[in-house]
């Protein structure tokens, strides 16, 4: 797990010299992610590579980055894990690849020399990367399946240049500080999240979950996905005892290669059937002394702490409990600006800031229960949309996906936007929600199977995923996620309806494998959430209060909102409206002020 950045020049536009500062200044701002090591690279012509490592797995000189191989043609920096790895180095042994070292980055590196593009679909892991090649001339980068990693690019000056986090690269970006861009902030005001491709920021890009993307010196590019989660129509019947099976197998196997690490590894344990899950089966499957980790809101009515500590109880697990106070908010609230990468409106940012670095005192690896709703339809807002279908007269499938947004996911709904952004608004309403359209107009599939892929494809990447990478990666803790394996979404993926949702319950299957390992009574607490609750925001309204006017007064001074001054204040009016609007507002001004953005 680490940092990485990449300076190529384009058509002989920029000197190395030139890029090998980039580079290098770029992996400096990212030292949070590696704080391990530091390597930098370049080939003396149109390349630089630079690397912060966090060593997790082969500590030794021999993970370090950026790598070559044997014949020096490639050279690879790389942010993530290769799960199966050991698997891969002896399939690639046996076609006559020779290792130096226990690293998985080493592996990576033979399997694309061995396969090319094939090899990202072999791969369980999670990864971002940027590798050269020097025969060639190119430059690729790659993302994994679901996102879990995070890989911006720009293009500036006859330069095109990468790196893991948004800040970094758009504060080293020549030819004048970085802006907002409209389409990406309608984006984040509707959404709390900005989607790939797009950023936040004027021509600066999110490589997309599950894809490539070549760059030659020449300048030309080439784009290819590798990858697509999508349900099974008319999937074999099966029964719940048989699919809890199959899930059993798939994520005992998932959860074990996602264990093995030359650090300390913990648990992420709420009281929600996902992370219970997978403390269950690192405990009875595998035999595992997990230290597990929850956190708490002091003096609030809604907290996990309790259930959270039983259900580690019972499975003989090292438990530890931090508590959220004012205090804590207080502290972190003149910071909380920078400690976001790119605007995240998710309200579980904060706990999971706060959580993660109470944990990095003793654990460097982290287990999550992340993916799971969106594989297994999990969110309590996909019950009822049927029912909303088909009181709707012949919906236009547009119609419905905007209803999804704008009850169940309230932020700013488009139509409260359209005096910030004039006649734009309505073009890139449609051209949203014409993107994930055909997902709700899918045949044979359930309301909760329909909202589940397009949350995955949407949600879980832009907003869950970036939440706990950017959240945990402050502070260098990795979080690796057993949900997001090949063959769990597999399965997942050919489950009838009725395993998926059933009217009542959500996550049958789920709930049906974690009846083998706790008691009843705990398998069916009800799930709170990790998100900041509503009572102790409201308990903490001063402190809240405050922190939005800052944010107010940040925005108002960033030229994008100044030149937009009366549609702005109709906003500021409306965003106390509900808590999703209220926060985003917030994380929103916060990050502009901490990005010298307000002027």
């Amino acid at each position: 797990m680490c940092g990485i950045a990449a300076a190529l020049s384009i058509a002989g536009a920029a000197r190395v010299e030139s890029l090998r500062e980039l580079a290098g200044r770029m992996a400096r701002a990212q030292a949070h992610r590696g704080p391990d090591g530091a390597g930098e690279w370049d080939d003396g012509r149109a390349c630089a590579l630079a690397h912060r490592r966090l060593a997790v797995i082969d500590l030794s000189p021999g993970g370090r980055q950026p790598m070559q191989d044997a014949g020096q043609r490639y050279t690879i920096v790389y942010n993530g894990e290769l799960y199966n790895f050991e698997a891969l180095r002896a399939e690639l042994a046996a076609l006559g690849h020779r290792f130096t070292s226990r690293s998985d980055t080493e592996v990576l590196l033979a399997a694309w020399g061995q396969w090319g593009l094939d090899c990202f679909r072999r791969f369980d892991g999670m990864f971002a990367l940027a590798i050269y090649d020097r025969l060639d001339r190119k430059l690729v980068l790659a993302r994994d399946c679901a996102g879990e990693k995070p890989l911006y690019y720009a293009r500036r000056n006859g330069m095109l240049l990468a790196a893991s986090e948004l800040r970094a690269l758009a504060s080293c970006l020549p030819g004048g500080s970085p802006e907002l861009d409209a389409r990406g902030v309608f984006d984040y005001l509707a959404l709390r999240y900005v989607p790939p491709p797009r950023t936040i920021l004027r021509d600066i890009h999110s490589l997309e979950p599950a894809t490539v993307l070549v760059v030659s010196e020449g300048g030309g590019e080439e784009r290819r996905g590798f990858h697509a989660f999508d349900r099974v129509v008319d999937p074999p019947a099966t029964s719940l005892d048989e699919a809890a099976d199959a899930l059993e197998s798939a994520l005992t196997s998932s959860l074990e290669r996602r264990l093995i690490a030359d650090v300390p590894v913990g648990v992420f344990l709420s009281s929600g059937v996902d992370s219970s899950l997978v403390c269950a089966l690192a405990a009875r499957k595998l035999g595992r002394g997990m230290r597990s980790f929850c956190a708490g809101f002091a003096g609030g009515d809604e907290d996990e702490t309790i259930a959270a500590r039983r259900i580690a109880q019972a499975l003989g697990l090292e438990h530890r409990e931090y508590s959220v106070s004012s205090a804590d908010l207080l502290s972190l609230a003149a910071d909380f600006g920078a400690c976001l990468d790119e605007p995240n409106g998710d309200r579980s940012c904060v706990p999971v800031y706060l959580l993660a670095r109470e944990m990095r005192r003793e654990v460097t690896v982290a287990i999550s229960g992340d993916g799971a709703d969106e594989l297994f339809c999990g969110y309590t807002r996909y019950l009822g949309f049927d029912e909303a279908l088909r009181r709707a007269p012949a919906p236009d499938p547009r119609d419905a996906l905007e209803l999804y947004y704008e009850r169940a996911l309230p932020v700013f709904p488009p139509s409260t936007l359209k005096p910030l952004f004039a006649e734009e608004c309505a073009a890139w309403r449609d051209d949203f929600l014409s993107l994930y359209a055909p997902v709700v107009a899918r045949p044979g599939w359930s309301g909760p199977q329909r909202l589940s892929v397009l949350d995955y494809h949407s949600y879980l990447p832009g907003a869950v995923l970036a939440k706990v990478d950017r959240m945990c990666m402050r502070h260098a803790l990795e979080v690796r996620t057993p949900y997001l394996e090949a063959s769990v979404l597999k399965l997942a993926a050919g489950l009838p309806p009725d395993l998926c949702a059933d009217g009542r319950t959500l996550k049958p299957v789920l709930r049906r494998l974690l009846e083998r390992h706790l008691p009843a009574g705990l398998v069916a607490a009800r799930k709170i959430g990790f998100g900041m609750p509503q009572d102790f925001m409201q308990a903490h309204r001063a402190q809240f209060a405050s922190m939005f006017a800052v944010a107010c007064e940040a925005l108002r001074a960033t030229p994008f909102f100044s030149a937009r001054t009366e549609a702005f204040e109709r906003l500021v009016a409306l965003a106390p409206g509900n808590v999703n609007s209220l926060w985003a507002f917030t994380a929103l001004g916060l990050w502009a002020q901490s990005c010298g953005l307000a002027r």
